[in-house]
């Protein structure tokens, strides 16, 4: 009964699809789904996707499959983008968001971005502050460079100020099927889903605290490289930033989320660095942009794992630091 939320939930609050889509995490999707459950908003459902696995994520459920909050679903593996429309389809909730199957949430993540939602409207996104760890120690964490009390993080988010893990987003299922849902196109990349929702004009807003935590293992920090949906990606991005009628924000968004793409040259193994530095050279970057694309290209071969991943981390913060005071 996909699209439906029952009049139950309609009286008590809105009800709230928790997407878990899992591709060989059976070892974490318990402890993923755990924590949804421990939320202290009680009117969720938790949809759990099986993409085409070789372990056995149903193994690992089988004592919280009971509990009609939680759903389990398998289909063949084509891609966490299409794993999470098709969780989607055969979910109920007023309100949609995410839940990565080797990540966990906080008791309050759900209270604080559904307040948001509810106060300001449906056509907005609603991030929350994230905790990266790397097998368990801390490594990094994704706040809005602003002040704990403002939740309009708009302007930061198409600075790339803000980039917050794209698992930590609540919409409301009315703007998800405005914005036509993911691309099936793209396998993994998420972040057309932002750049549509940019140019529909919605809002980005930020609950302040972390409210999310990124669990990392020693393979995962390296960035897994899908140079076709970056290519793809780099020249929708062009073409959204050079619409006659764009705003002013979504070309911001476009300026600066391509020189983030460009970071992706860094990770990109030989072939896919030649599908996206192709996808650059389409769009017509002009000289600055060109010799930044040289220098990435050039230093690259010279990086190891760790330094390509403290390089990019270092430019992407000099790009933000120099569009916060040009």
């Amino acid at each position: 009964m996909p699209h439906q939320a029952s009049a139950e939930h309609e009286e008590d609050g809105p009800l709230v699809s928790v997407i878990v889509p899992c591709f060989n995490h059976a070892k974490s999707v318990r402890r993923a789904v755990e924590s949804a459950l421990r939320s202290n908003y009680p009117h969720i459902e938790v949809v759990v996707l099986d993409d085409g696995s070789a372990d056995d994520p149903g193994a690992a459920l089988v004592e919280l499959l009971p509990d009609p909050r939680v759903r389990l679903l398998r289909r063949d593996h084509a891609g966490s983008n299409r794993a999470r429309s098709r969780a989607i389809e055969e979910s109920s909730g007023e309100y949609i968001t995410f839940l990565d199957a080797d990540d966990t949430m906080e008791p309050g993540r759900l209270d604080a971005q559904l307040a948001l939602a509810r106060a300001h409207g449906p056509r907005i996104l609603v991030f929350c502050s994230s905790r990266i760890l790397h097998r368990g120690r801390l490594h990094s964490t994704k706040t809005p460079p602003v002040s704990p009390h403002a939740t309009d993080v708009t302007d930061a988010f198409a600075s790339m100020l803000f980039r917050p893990n794209s698992a930590t987003l609540l919409i409301a299922r009315s703007f998800y099927d405005e914005l036509g849902g993911f691309d099936p196109i793209y396998r993994h990349l998420e972040t057309h889903f932002q750049l549509r929702a940019m140019a529909a004009g919605a809002r980005v807003l930020s609950a302040p605290d972390v409210l999310y935590h990124v669990h990392r293992d020693g393979r995962s920090l390296s960035t897994r490289s899908h140079g076709e949906d970056m290519a793809r990606f780099i020249s929708e991005v062009d073409t959204a930033g050079r619409t006659p009628d764009a705003s002013p924000m979504l070309r911001k968004y476009c300026r600066m989320r391509q020189r983030v793409n460009a970071l992706h040259l860094l990770s990109c193994g030989p072939e896919d660095r030649r599908i996206v530095l192709s996808a650059f050279h389409r769009t017509k970057p002009n000289v600055w942009a060109r010799v930044g694309l040289f220098v990435l290209i050039a230093i690259t071969p010279y990086l190891g794992q760790d330094r390509k991943l403290f390089f990019a981390r270092w430019i992407n913060s000099a790009v933000g630091l120099w569009t916060k005071w040009r």
